[in-house]
């Protein structure tokens, strides 16, 4: 049920709600290493083997083929500013690395990926059959060339392009067919999705498959078995997507506020997990169940102080920057010309208070696409 006083879907916010969850927690077992342990291992696999390509079939959903521009910028402002704090982060904190513009730093290859993504949503409105199938392809060929890899995110913004595709054309639909099953209708996915989740424990594979940015020469198989390595793992993160999808409640909680404000959850929670994430094997190097105890309460620490109000609305004022810009410069571009020239007031601050209310308007379409993460 879609809240009219808002205009947003609950059922969506809490399933991004509970994705950005699994992302910190993923994040903080891979940048810890509390143990080699099953338990771990169990929760790694579950966590990579679908997250991401949930994430970018909520974005799909939620996307649409038009104000292109503006959320473009908001996407590449948001990656220019974060990508000079991870810098200067990683720089107070010893590592001699360079600044790197070709490969955007850890999580925010998303960001890139999504300005691409959007870019392409007029093409995929008019063709939407064509391009699902036409983005699986590419996404199975991806693989083969040898230039597409992490650079510029080339390679995760193939491989998932698949995902938000189908959020984009069919989402909906989805989302709709699932509020309409009885308890045993849910019950029999979910369990499928247990299945599934046995299968890939016992079957045990390498977890670089589910970042999607290596190609298939260096995940060490043939093409042929790449493609269907990558169709399978493609296949699972379906059914575990819509697996979770069936649990999430149909109405407004806790959840749905964390998927509100997961823009700022995003892109703020990687440099808690770069703080903490040194210490926390430390901790509970002896007993693994401790050490996921104590990921669990700093997921949930991390999410509560990332979402707070004015947290959110500073990365919602960033992400709008250059919002006025884009409106002065497309009126510049529509306007007709006249006999008598005409005065073109340059775009207002965002500070002003009538800005402060547009920004957070602008970026509310945004911030439901930036809801990412792929832990590598």
């Amino acid at each position: 049920m879609i809240d009219l006083s808002t205009r947003r879907d609950p059922v969506l916010d809490s399933a991004k709600g509970f994705l950005i969850l699994l992302v910190i927690m993923g994040h903080l077992l891979a940048r810890s290493h509390p143990s080699d342990a099953t338990i771990t291992k169990a929760m790694i696999t579950g966590i990579y083997a679908f997250h991401m390509p949930a994430f970018v079939f909520l974005a799909g959903i939620t996307s649409k083929p038009r104000g292109i521009a503006k959320r473009c910028v908001q996407f590449l402002t948001l990656l220019a500013v974060f990508e000079a704090a991870f810098f200067w982060v990683r720089r107070l904190m010893g590592s001699e690395a360079p600044f790197n513009w070709e490969s955007p730093y850890w999580l925010l290859w998303f960001l890139l990926s999504m300005t691409v993504w959007t870019l392409v949503t007029p093409l995929i409105a008019k063709a939407p059959r064509a391009s699902l199938v036409a983005s699986i392809v590419i996404s199975l060929v991806a693989g083969m060339i040898d230039w597409v890899g992490y650079p510029f995110s080339v390679s995760r913004t193939l491989v998932f392009l698949p995902f938000f595709v189908a959020g984009f054309t069919h989402g909906k639909s989805v989302l709709a067919y699932i509020s309409k099953l009885h308890t045993r209708g849910r019950g029999v996915i979910f369990g499928v999705a247990v299945l599934v989740f046995g299968i890939l424990l016992y079957w045990k594979p390498k977890h670089s498959w589910f970042y999607g940015s290596k190609g298939y020469e260096v995940l060490d198989v043939s093409d042929l078995s790449g493609v269907a390595h990558r169709l399978v793992f493609q296949l699972v993160a379906v059914v575990f997507t819509v697996g979770m999808l069936v649990l999430i409640p149909r109405q407004p909680n806790l959840l749905t506020r964390y998927g509100e404000r997961s823009l700022s959850i995003y892109l703020l929670h990687g440099f808690a997990i770069m703080v903490l994430g040194r210490y926390v094997s430390d901790m509970a190097k002896d007993n693994v169940w401790v050490a996921v105890g104590i990921l669990v309460v700093l997921a949930a620490g991390i999410a509560v102080l990332t979402s707070m109000q004015p947290v959110h609305r500073l990365i919602v004022r960033i992400g709008t920057l250059f919002v006025p810009l884009v409106d002065w410069l497309g009126s510049l571009m529509s306007r007709k010309p006249s006999g008598s020239a005409a005065t073109v007031e340059p775009p207002a601050s965002s500070t002003s208070g009538q800005g402060d209310t547009s920004a957070d308007g602008q970026l509310a379409s945004a911030e439901g696409r930036i809801n990412d993460v792929d832990p590598r």
